[in-house]
């Protein structure tokens, strides 16, 4: 188990599903295990990672306990991967590029955005598409599109992080 220690502060991972995950942060460890009341608790979207955990609570120590003792492990470090930020949006290159690498031709695209029913929308998506000069993350259009090529939103998240470095 990893937690994340400020003096006797320790906030803990205590769900993770499909596409999110919640940490409580307890006053001590032993409150922790006795299921008081969290001092805190934050949902996230995406995996578990290290920036997520450092950005919500800076300068705290990660740790790894033992899963059946919960004594903390010496010279333990943090698994958890260091995932860097999503880009709040990529160049219309970037993502063109990063399609093709990953094989999702162009003409796949057109093909989903063509099957868009209300024509105003698909109007207005192939125009986003053909003309934006970048590709925004929290774009309404941006998943549904996404799905119609067989992509979730955490292969999205990813494709953000990937394209940026293109």
């Amino acid at each position: 188990m990893i937690t994340y220690t400020n003096g006797e502060k320790e906030a803990v991972i205590v769900a993770i599903s499909d596409n999110s995950w919640v940490v409580e942060v307890h006053n001590s460890f032993s409150d922790f295990m006795s299921r008081s009341v969290p001092i805190e608790v934050r949902s996230f979207t995406g995996t578990p990672n290290r920036s997520d955990m450092l950005k919500a609570w800076p300068g705290w120590t990660p740790r790894v306990r033992d899963d059946s003792t919960w004594n903390l492990l010496p010279d333990s470090t943090d698994d958890l991967p260091l995932l860097s930020a999503i880009p709040k949006n990529i160049s219309a290159r970037q993502i063109r590029l990063w399609l093709v690498q990953h094989n999702i031709s162009l003409s796949q695209i057109d093909s989903a955005i063509d099957f868009i029913e209300d024509p105003i929308t698909r109007e207005t998506v192939k125009i986003e598409w053909e003309y934006a000069p970048y590709i925004e993350r929290n774009h309404p259009w941006l998943i549904p599109l996404a799905q119609s090529l067989g992509l979730d939103e955490e292969q999205v998240d990813q494709a953000f992080r990937e394209a940026s470095l293109i």
